[in-house]
């Protein structure tokens, strides 16, 4: 049902998962900005199904290419339509033969961002663990290696099964490449649920996560990424905003202002860390307890005096050890983190510049811009500027 001219977006995205909230979530602040709308949503997991409406005029649909009878449905209704990342090439080229935009995960730089991660913890030896029939996920996993690569450190790959397999029979497969990688390893699974299988079957064969496995995810499903034997760290991202985007995107389609539009690029956002990576891969014992220290303290005005302080070991022995570990001196390790830090809440809160400064730990705004400048080649005004540009095609605002 339609109340005049009001326009209805109909929601096939599962209300069971973080992936599918998220947006939504975005979906309903557009709506709340620039309503009215009708918004028809189906609760549950994957399994959704299209209502029969018949007469498709002035209305919308966000869904996956998966729902049964979407794909005809769009070719006879010539239905506004925006769907989820394809899963296999076959639906990649669906979405390409109907001219539809989809909202898609950025894998250039979550493989970046996981390899850089898991590089940062002082690993050597890198994996990658994906699904089979998901060039998303074959995707991330070209991204990743290439990040290794570029650090010349080895990195392995998961050989899939060339079609899917009941995870009863897959299982047995998983359990022999794990146990085959050199320890300690960082590896990182196209998504939170391959992930959780690798914890699964560290657990039942008494694989140490995170000593001799730290296992990182992709999507940041918090409840899913609690509810392991050991929480999982994961990549989150910026899924809230796409559906904002995705909203003000279908609207512009269905007045016509726009035929199709472009896909939407996801961004991650930043690393959750949890247990799961909650390692130092550094056989040198003093980098290890120096890195633990960092993380634990970073946000405190802590020195380099504060940091031997508590090593008992000498400057010039801990900065060697530290450049051969991480490439970094002492001080560029401390103002990485906070750096990184500080630029999370510049995206995520709308304090001030100044406050954001002494939350992530600068002694001063002036130390703050030195360091945004050196590390990220720009100022912190620029980086909060840069994301409000980037919220939506048209400079909307987003959670104002």
């Amino acid at each position: 049902m339609k109340y005049g001219n009001t326009k209805e977006i109909v929601l096939l995205l599962e209300t069971s998962r973080q992936h599918g909230r998220s947006i939504l979530q975005g979906v309903i602040q557009w709506s709340h900005r620039y309503g009215p709308i009708r918004l028809r949503a189906g609760a549950g997991h994957l399994l959704q199904e299209l209502p029969r409406l018949g007469n498709w005029k002035n209305i919308g649909l966000i869904s996956r290419l998966t729902v049964p009878g979407i794909v005809e449905a769009i070719d006879k209704y010539h239905i506004k339509t925006i769907v989820l990342e394809p899963n296999t090439d076959d639906q990649e080229l669906i979405q390409k033969r109907l001219k539809i935009p989809s909202i898609r995960i950025n894998p250039e730089t979550t493989g970046q961002m996981a390899a850089d991660y898991l590089y940062d913890h002082g690993f050597q030896k890198f994996a990658f663990c994906g699904f089979s029939c998901r060039s998303w996920s074959d995707r991330r996993e070209e991204a990743f290696v290439r990040a290794i690569e570029k650090r010349h450190m080895p990195v392995t790959s998961y050989n899939k099964p060339k079609t899917e397999l009941p995870w009863s029979r897959e299982k047995k497969i998983l359990r022999d490449w794990l146990k085959s990688l050199p320890q300690p390893i960082g590896i990182f699974a196209c998504d939170d649920d391959r992930a959780r299988q690798l914890l699964e079957i560290c657990e039942e064969e008494g694989l140490s996560v995170p000593a001799q496995y730290s296992i990182l995810g992709a999507a940041d499903d918090e409840l899913l990424c609690e509810l392991t034997s050991v929480p999982l760290s994961s990549i989150a991202f910026d899924l809230e905003r796409a559906g904002y985007r995705a909203m003000s995107l279908l609207s512009d389609m269905i007045d016509g202002k726009v035929k199709n539009g472009d896909d939407i690029i996801v961004e991650p956002l930043w690393v959750v860390p949890r247990l799961s990576t909650d390692y130092a891969a550094q056989p040198d014992r003093i980098v290890r307890a120096a890195l633990r220290y960092i993380r634990s303290n970073y946000l405190r005005p802590i020195s380099v005096p504060d940091l031997l302080e508590n090593l008992d070991v000498s400057r010039r022995s801990l900065e060697v050890r530290l450049m051969k570990a991480t490439g970094r001196t002492i001080m560029e390790n401390i103002i990485h983190r906070r750096v990184e830090r500080a630029r999370q809440l510049l995206i995520t809160t709308d304090d001030s510049i100044e406050r954001i400064g002494v939350l992530a730990g600068f002694v001063s705004y002036r130390s703050m811009l030195s360091a945004f400048s050196s590390i990220l080649g720009c100022t912190p005004k620029a980086v909060r500027e840069m994301d409000e540009n980037n919220q939506t095609k048209n400079d909307k605002p987003f959670n104002s």
